[in-house]
């Protein structure tokens, strides 16, 4: 087994690379481990709900270890007592981001025994903490369950309050070894997410959210985010979760304009739930794709947060919000879906469908014609496009617009006859379109700015 020393010490809180060792291991993650709690099981639970109450296992951090780079597993080693009188490494854990109230039954981690350990069995405590100003765990905790470990590999122990807490805000999970018998160790499993700034772009999460407790000589004991504790740009959060249950709404309705280019909006508020990757997979996979491991995403393909049906295509968009551009007038459906996949192995748990219609006026034969001859007139390139768009024009005098999904103008201006220049760095990555006039022709032409 290979094993990575990284020379550090603390001074004033901050780790330097002289004095103290922290040491991380590696080894082998059992893959099948993290396949088994990401088998989906699609049985249309709950299908077609707009309010639902859900339970599920946040796992945030073990799907973060598994989702993009499976290659790598470690273990930050923890003795009882800590081996160092001056400095004490002992609370392990990280922060969940959560602004809509949720109840919290029990707590979970990943860690196991090491072999040497003088017991069968190692006593760790694992606590729910909420924050402080500065983003650190607050002790003592809200509450805290007690667990064993029994086995000399990766195990999944948790356990339940006598009394589930109600929670509205950030909070966060740590644990520690509480043996009182010497040599008892444990092994503190950790995902291998680094900074924004990691060489490796699987592994480039960046978020600051892992804990450790650090306490120096007789100072009292301070949780700290675990960013560039175990080597520059490394980010590593230990692997803990909270079993929740929540209420979720996602309802959806549409707002159509009365022309050829409809702007379709997701209506009424979504629940937090929702949207927040710390709880929904569908979302965690939007924030952290595309995906680059081994096994296959836990969202099997084509399946998204939002899926937009508009004029009987399907999908025509993944986003909160779609615009489409109709070439005839009538009568044309729209459906949309949102969806919540569990953080833990049990697949989907609400999926609100909603179905309408919207009536599209102002598109006349001529118009249709119009558009036809105009496409052999307009030439745009690159797309996706970085900070210019280059419009070849064979006619003189076109005017453009580019839209947003929302139907807004950002930007127009004119064209002429030859290759024109359009400078687009002010707007912001994502989808476009590009609506041209010309004697009473028009084009419109989707495009995707990076």
């Amino acid at each position: 087994m290979k094993k990575i020393y990284i020379l550090s010490m603390l001074s004033a809180g901050i780790i330097y690379a002289q004095d103290a060792k922290i040491k991380i291991e590696n080894a082998s993650f059992p893959i099948q481990e993290f396949k088994n709690r990401h088998e989906l099981v699609q049985n249309g639970q709950n299908e077609k709900t707009s309010v639902a109450v859900v339970q599920d296992t946040l796992w945030y951090t073990l799907n973060k270890h598994g989702y993009r780079n499976q290659s790598w597993g470690g273990f930050y080693t923890v003795k009882a007592p800590y081996p160092s009188a001056t400095l004490q490494l002992n609370h392990f854990g990280a922060k969940f981001m959560n602004s809509s109230p949720i109840l919290i039954s029990g707590l979970e981690i990943a860690a196991q025994r090491q072999a040497s350990s003088p017991s069968a069995s190692v006593p760790v405590r694992i606590y729910l903490c909420n924050l402080d100003a500065n983003g650190n765990a607050q002790m003592p905790g809200i509450d805290s369950v007690q667990v064993v470990l029994t086995g000399t590999t990766i195990q999944f122990p948790g356990a339940n309050f006598n009394i589930p807490k109600l929670v509205n805000g950030n909070f966060a999970i740590v644990y520690r070894n509480i043996s009182t018998v010497a040599g008892d160790t444990i092994r503190a499993w950790m995902n291998n997410a680094g900074t924004t700034s990691f060489t490796v772009p699987a592994r480039q999460y960046g978020e600051g959210i892992g804990l450790m407790s650090i306490k120096i000589g007789t100072a009292a004991p301070v949780h700290t985010v675990t960013t560039n504790m175990f080597g520059v740009n490394w980010d590593n959060e230990f692997l803990v979760a909270p079993r929740v249950s929540f209420s979720i709404t996602a309802n959806a309705s549409h707002q159509p304009t009365a022309n050829c280019l409809q702007t379709v909006l997701f209506s009424g508020n979504p629940s937090h739930h929702l949207t927040n990757k710390f709880f929904n997979m569908f979302a965690f996979t939007t924030a952290w794709g595309p995906f680059t491991g081994t096994l296959g995403s836990p969202v099997p393909a084509g399946q998204f947060l939002y899926n937009w049906s508009v004029g009987g295509a399907s999908p025509t968009a993944t986003t909160q919000n779609a615009t489409t551009n109709y070439t005839n007038n009538g009568v044309m459906p729209v459906s949309f879906t949102c969806k919540y996949l569990k953080q833990n192995d049990s697949g989907i748990m609400v999926s609100d469908t909603y179905t309408g219609s919207i009536t599209v006026s102002g598109c006349t034969t001529t118009a249709i014609s119009d558009i036809n001859s105009l496409e052999q007139s307009i030439t745009l390139f690159p797309n996706p496009a970085g900070s210019h768009l280059n419009i070849k024009s064979e006619i003189e005098n076109v005017k453009y617009s580019v839209l947003n999904m929302l139907g807004e103008t950002v930007l127009s201006g004119k064209v002429q006859m030859g290759l024109n220049d359009i400078n687009i760095s002010q707007l912001k990555p994502g989808v476009y379109f590009v609506r041209f006039n010309a004697s009473n022709k028009e084009r419109v032409i989707k495009v995707v700015k990076e």
